[in-house]
């Protein structure tokens, strides 16, 4: 258990603060909630955020 504690130390990543100042953008939901969620609750945002900005690369390009 030292061990693990040790090498995510030694990493320098602290994922807890990390996930709580990436929730903190999204407003109405509470932290418990975002943190139940899976992946596949956000896959259809993740691939809405793909396709605005494969839109707007190719947008430009054209423009």
């Amino acid at each position: 258990m030292e061990e693990k504690n040790k090498s995510q130390h030694k990493a320098g990543v602290n994922w807890k603060k990390v996930r709580h100042y990436f929730f903190c953008c999204i407003p109405f939901f509470s932290n418990e909630f975002l943190e139940s969620l899976t992946f596949w609750d956000w896959a259809p945002m993740i691939g809405a955020w793909l396709s605005l900005i494969i839109y707007i690369l190719t947008y430009c390009s054209v423009a």
